[in-house]
């Protein structure tokens, strides 16, 4: 059981290491600045980000994306501003679709699905539609599952 002195003093042991972990995350931000990949010019670390893309796997593509953005503040904002990146979509899962055409902007679209009919409905009916270039689409997602029901009589 704790008194109301030890709630106060877990607040302040609290409130120390939030401002702690603040510090370490702007030491880390000041560390990433200094090192050389941070000094490259965002059009060349475009070209990195598209090689790094398209070297794999094209199922695995969009999670690759996905990695590059969260290395560090400056991968992520430079991935952001380059809506060429988010272009080429190839979920095998609907979260996320919607942020890739967003941060595609106006970038022509290279899709591949393997999705029910619902799903692809909801895509289709975007207005990111006429940007799309290729589109494949995996043809046993459409096959109806439907459920067995066991009799037991």
């Amino acid at each position: 059981m704790t008194t109301a002195n030890d709630d106060q003093l877990l607040g302040i042991v609290d409130a120390e290491i939030a401002q702690l972990r603040l510090r370490l995350s702007a030491l880390c931000s000041k560390r990433n600045a200094l090192m050389p990949v941070a000094r490259l010019p965002p059009e060349l670390m475009s070209i990195i980000f598209l090689y790094a893309r398209d070297s794999r796997a094209p199922n695995s593509r969009s999670k690759m994306v996905l990695i590059i953005s969260w290395i560090c503040r400056t991968w992520r904002r430079n991935s952001l501003n380059f809506s060429q990146l988010w272009s080429e979509i190839d979920f095998h899962h609907h979260m996320g679709i919607k942020k890739f055409l967003t941060r595609s902007r106006q970038s022509p679209l290279s899709i591949k699905l393997n999705y029910s009919y619902l799903v692809l409905r909801d895509i289709l009916g975007l207005p990111q539609c006429s940007r799309i270039q290729s589109f494949d689409l995996n043809k046993d997602s459409f096959v109806e599952k439907r459920p067995r029901h066991l009799d037991l009589d």
